[in-house]
């Protein structure tokens, strides 16, 4: 395309766009930080940007922050501006709520208020009284344009200018540090983008023109539309200006750019518009591009296609306009599945699109179905729609849990009936032979075990180690609450940190033991019971190596103390023997989980 006709979009684009880009570069480099001086602004702010459809006033509320974060000298007066959106507007957060808000009270009396004041005696008297790095703030006095404190390091302290000042500079917009600055450093890209931040236009012609900086499209997180167009008349890259022309939001910038000759499928580093769109959060410019054509499956570098941007933003409507349009919901560079964003950030209606749309609710991550990590975050709602979409109920982990295990884990009473209802067998066993009733027993839940009990589960199922749920229940009894409090509360801090655990859900010692022989529950295992070995499923990872040897320990130390006081004694028969031994093991077994197990 020819200079004269980039010119004149360059020049239609500017009347356009007239009063966003002045209203826009006004907020940017507002020079006040007096209250009353606000209001002629806010009004400009209210017809130009809010009112005109570029931005809704929660929006420009966030923006007044962030550009408040970095321009802290003004930030009386930014903090005006959101106060006035908020009243009229009535958006979801007051800006009294906010960081900014608060700065007085936490940089009042520091070397930071001093360079926000310029006060270049008060910087003095902390440099005399504080260790303080020198390159960091003159770089922070270029950054907040403090001329007098810039003085202060370059004259008195010789501090030297570095590229970083040279960059910071040209935030801070202070014409004297500018130049000092580029005496000392060579502009580029970065200090370019600087400029584009600073919205001051003059700025970035001079880095240009005088400087042969090369043209950047630069960083649309500034709204500069000015900058924008400035490299559209620069460079006649239409393309290019199109890809990134989403970030500002206003979809007839999009349209005039396309129906002036541009390829809708045009890439920059792999980037289309239709990536930059859902990064922006314009559903209709997504809408328009999907409309005109555009590919909507291609893939970028950082995030993959757009459909996975929009989930990674927990963007709803987004994800379900490209679904809806045939977007791909496999990831084919990540491999991870597009479900698992909805569960992320519990969003039923995502993973309610996505199903519909041939998601697979059974798919594994790392070996892991995703009903697992649905309940390792307590989404009961979120299991139940799973379960409820074709989710398999009798999936087992690594370990041979099913989901019946992980409802009793977790204290989902319904879950377990509507696991039931699907199918789920409540009589299933895991690697170690343990059916829920016996984790039931373990847990003493006498609610869960009747739940189980009443839908068919076997009272006296043996375990690998020849463990029926009564003798889990005896050995719990037996071995002091107390003790097996210490124990499990151990196990759980691996299983659920700061989480609603089943520890609650503990009963007496005699009620799962009264439960189980109602049901005909028998004592099959009459050694020594030994409760290190009834639940290693998913603990097992964690915990195995140091629960073994805690076992060895309690062995050495039962043969010790055997030996010791037979031969103090001098006993020779073998029954005194064995009745010293299971003494002595009851002893050691309490020593060991009392005391021992602190060491984990």
């Amino acid at each position: 395309m020819e200079d004269n006709q980039a010119y004149k979009h360059y020049e239609i684009l500017m009347d356009k766009y007239k009063g966003y880009i002045e209203t826009v570069d006004a907020i940017y480099r507002l020079d006040s930080d007096k209250i009353n001086s606000t209001a002629e602004l806010y009004k400009e702010i209210k017809d130009n940007l809010i009112d005109a459809g570029y931005f809704t006033a929660q929006k420009m509320m966030d923006t007044l922050n962030s550009i408040g974060q970095d321009r802290l000298r003004y930030h009386h007066a930014y903090v005006d501006l959101m106060n006035r959106i908020y009243q009229e507007y009535h958006c979801d957060i007051n800006p009294d709520n906010l960081t900014l808000s608060n700065y007085d009270t936490s940089i009042t009396n520091t070397y930071l208020d001093a360079i926000l004041k310029d006060d270049e005696e008060s910087l003095s008297e902390f440099l005399k009284h504080e260790s303080l790095n020198l390159s960091d703030l003159l770089k922070t006095c270029c950054f907040h344009g403090a001329f007098n404190c810039f003085n202060l390091l370059r004259t008195e302290f010789k501090v030297e200018i570095t590229k970083e000042c040279l960059d910071a500079s040209f935030r801070g917009d202070n014409q004297y540090i500018i130049n000092e600055c580029l005496k000392e450093q060579k502009p580029d890209s970065l200090t370019y983008n600087a400029a584009i931040a600073s919205h001051n236009t003059e700025n970035i012609l001079k880095l240009i023109d005088e400087f042969n900086t090369s043209l950047y499209i630069g960083s649309n997180n500034f709204h500069n539309l000015h900058s924008f167009l400035i490299y559209l008349n620069r460079t006649n890259d239409f393309n290019t200006c199109f890809v990134f022309s989403p970030y500002y939001r206003i979809p007839s910038l999009c349209e005039y750019l396309h129906l002036n000759g541009v390829d809708i499928n045009s890439k920059w580093s792999n980037y289309t518009a239709l990536h930059l769109a859902v990064y922006a959060e314009e559903t209709s410019i997504v809408k328009y591009l999907i409309l005109n054509g555009i590919k909507i499956d291609e893939s970028c570098p950082d995030f993959g296609t757009p459909l996975f941007i929009a989930l990674a933003l927990n963007l709803t409507d987004i994800v379900e306009l490209l679904v809806s349009n045939g977007a791909n919901i496999k990831d084919e560079i990540n491999k991870i599945p597009s479900l698992l964003y909805g569960i992320k950030y519990n969003n039923e209606k995502v993973v309610d699109i996505l199903i519909s749309h041939g998601a697979d609710p059974n798919e594994k991550i790392d070996g892991k179905i995703l009903l697992e990590y649905i309940f390792s975050l307590n989404l009961k709602d979120m299991a139940q729609l799973f379960i409820s979409r074709g989710a398999y109920v009798n999936k087992t982990d690594i370990y041979g849990n099913n989901l019946i295990i992980y409802t009793l884990q977790h204290g989902y009473k319904d879950l377990i009936e509507l696991l039931i209802s699907k199918g789920a067998n409540v009589n299933a066993k895991n690697i170690n032979g343990n059916t829920p009733l016996h984790i039931a027993a373990f847990l003493s839940n006498t609610e869960y075990a009747e739940i189980l009990i009443s839908h068919g589960a076997e009272i006296n199922s043996l375990n690998k180690y020849g463990q029926t749920p009564l003798d889990i229940a005896v050995m719990r009894s037996n071995i002091g609450h107390w003790g097996f409090l210490k124990l499990y509360q151990k196990i759980l801090n691996f299983l659920q940190k700061n989480k609603q655990h089943s520890l609650d859900t503990m009963t007496g010692k005699n009620k799962m033991e009264s439960l189980l022989r109602f049901h005909g529950g028998k004592i099959n295992f009459n050694r020594k019971l030994n409760c290190f070995f009834i639940y290693n499923d998913s603990i097992n990872k964690y915990l195995y190596p140091k629960l073994l040897f805690i076992k060895v320990i309690q062995c050495l130390l039962e043969f010790v103390l055997s030996y010791l006081i037979l031969s103090y004694l001098n006993i020779q028969s073998i029954h005194i023997y064995v009745l010293l031994h299971e003494i002595l093991s009851l002893f050691s077994y309490s020593f060991i989980i009392e005391f021992i197990i602190d060491l984990f």
